[in-house]
């Protein structure tokens, strides 16, 4: 299913000081089976720019090597930026079945003037075995990767 919004997170709030955050987002429907974005919110303060959010594993299945990737995309839907964060730390690196994720992706060194929309893309893997070790409710956030073009 594929969502759409502006500004803000769903509920329709948002935190922005100004036009630099009126771009519009869309969640890509080829996420894996159970793996959702279930909140996100754009925002703006002194030093960064960013889209943070939360990934749910509403399945049955545990999930690792999960990412999230924003696209920034200029009026013409050309791609300016791509960005991913990763569920790396310890707490997060397989995400249980009914478990969240915080995720926090940066726009380093984005001409945010340039954006008019954004994508965010799901991965993930499903666990390798049912006697992985599963951790879940983590709120660790990966390092987010500025694949500039």
């Amino acid at each position: 299913m594929t969502t759409s919004e502006g500004m803000g997170n769903e509920s329709g709030t948002g935190t922005g000081d100004g036009d630099a955050l009126d771009i519009d987002g869309e969640i890509l429907d080829d996420s894996p089976a159970g793996l959702e974005v279930t909140d996100r919110e754009l925002y703006q303060n002194e030093s960064a720019v960013g889209l943070q959010g939360t990934v749910s594993n509403t399945g049955d299945v545990p999930y690792e090597n999960v990412q999230v990737q924003v696209t920034l995309q200029d009026d013409q839907g050309e791609v300016l930026y791509e960005f991913i964060d990763e569920a790396e730390t310890e707490a997060t690196q397989t995400l249980a079945a009914g478990s969240e994720w915080q995720f926090d992706v940066v726009f380093e060194e984005a001409n945010m003037e340039e954006v008019s929309s954004y994508t965010i893309e799901l991965d993930g893997d499903e666990a390798e075995s049912p006697g992985d070790e599963t951790v879940g409710n983590g709120t660790g956030t990966g390092t987010s990767m500025n694949e500039s073009s």
